[in-house]
């Protein structure tokens, strides 16, 4: 479950979740460009307790889902 622990319109927002297993902190900031807008989206995710030591394979794994997910945010963007 995420709150909203910081809210700029219509520039920023950032949404943080914490439970037993992880720690998330969610920034997503928008500007305008010459093509409309421009959105960045970063995530810090930091394991808790043992999972820590699986920190490693969860930033690779996130990193293949965020290059995934831009590449299909821009495909439909640009549709």
């Amino acid at each position: 479950e995420y709150q909203v622990t910081s809210f700029e319109p219509p520039r920023r927002v950032v949404l943080e979740a914490d439970n037993f297993a992880i720690r998330s902190v969610d920034e997503i900031t928008f500007e305008p460009s010459r093509a409309g807008s421009s959105v960045t989206y970063h995530a810090d995710l930091r394991l808790k307790g043992l999972l820590r030591l699986a920190d490693p394979l969860l930033a690779m794994a996130f990193r293949r889902l965020g290059e995934r997910a831009a590449s299909g945010l821009r495909r439909e963007l640009n549709r």
